[in-house]
């Protein structure tokens, strides 16, 4: 299948951490973020870096800026790069375009082969196109920033977009040839006896480009604010990213080859009373396509002892499905 089939509709996840909120069953969430309820800051799974991707974009679209003379060199190479990498020309970002995953609501966990297998010769291939009943359509967008009400409070913020599974909060970040950074979480609405708005110090690094297998990085951070009106929300987080493997993804799609990207992320709150502190630890796998962005999102069970874990409570992967004003697509 050619990837230009998907270069104008996707604008797909990049999942490198764990501080958004996973889908939550029976829910469809439209352009502008209609969805159900949010989740309280302690049970906040992964945001997720929207990266929209059109191979006919232009420099006025794509923060990066570094210039390309060259027009061959200016279409970015929907392959692989030596030694399996993906640069940050091969994920350009496109603002205000909303799209579309597919997401499991099933009432019981989606089952799914992380190890994939490497029979043929032709390495290792994961099998993501299994038929699910059980899904819906989840819309996200990347808004510029400067338009929000907190604008002022990050300057260096690049884009912002809603995270997966509510209908209010944005996930805040900084985007450069280097790495894409998530500074903060902010309610859309700015209502200061309602809103939302946690800081992370330092920011964490979701993705450092390239993405090369054999990388590793941890942020350690400390998230501070606001949360729904009540001030001084206060946890600690680590997040331990690899990419440690490559091969090819086969999706209800069409098969990508790409970058799988691991995630360990903790959380530690504490508290007034005993125990004292609430630690949650959660895994997650997205599977990076050059030219495409995330095309397989996978988060574990609170606690999932496994590393490649067979059952998994959050299943997302590429759809070709057109957004609709006001609401969603029926699956």
């Amino acid at each position: 299948m050619k990837f230009t089939v998907l270069s104008t509709i996707a604008a797909l996840l990049l999942a490198a951490s764990f501080t958004g909120c996973a889908p939550l069953p029976n829910e469809a969430c439209a352009p502008g973020g209609q969805c159900e309820d949010d989740q309280p800051p302690e049970e906040l799974a992964p945001p997720v870096a929207i990266i929209t991707i059109d191979t006919s974009v232009t420099a006025e679209h794509d923060p990066l800026p570094e210039e390309v003379d060259d027009e061959e060199e200016a279409t970015p190479s929907c392959e692989l790069g030596d030694g399996s990498s993906i640069d940050a020309h091969q994920l350009p970002l496109v603002l205000d375009t909303p799209v579309a995953r597919t997401s499991w609501v099933g009432t019981e966990p989606v089952q799914i082969d992380l190890s994939g297998s490497t029979s043929g010769g032709s390495g290792r291939v994961w099998h993501f196109d299994q038929e699910l009943e059980e899904e819906i359509a989840v819309y996200l967008e990347a808004e510029s920033a400067g338009s929000h009400w907190f604008a002022l409070d990050y300057p260096d913020a690049t884009f912002v977009t809603r995270i997966a599974g509510t209908a209010t909060m944005l996930g805040i970040y900084q985007r450069t040839l280097e790495h894409i950074l998530l500074l903060g979480i902010a309610s859309r609405d700015g209502d200061a006896t309602t809103r939302t708005q946690i800081t992370y110090d330092p920011p964490v690094e979701v993705i450092r480009f390239p993405l090369q297998v054999g990388d590793t990085h941890t942020t350690e951070s400390s998230a501070h604010g606001q949360y729904e009106g009540v001030p001084f929300y206060f946890a600690q987080d680590v997040y331990s990213i690899s990419i440690d493997a490559a091969g090819t993804v086969v999706t209800p799609v069409g098969e990508f080859p790409a970058l799988r990207v691991y995630t360990e992320r903790t959380l530690t709150i504490p508290l007034a009373f005993y125990p004292f502190q609430i630690t949650t630890h959660h895994k997650q796998y997205g599977f990076i396509a050059p030219c495409l962005g995330e095309i397989v999102h996978v988060t574990s069970h609170e606690g999932e002892a496994d590393i490649e874990f067979s059952s998994a409570p959050t299943l997302e992967r590429v759809a070709l499905i057109t957004p609709t004003a006001g609401g969603s697509d029926d699956q």
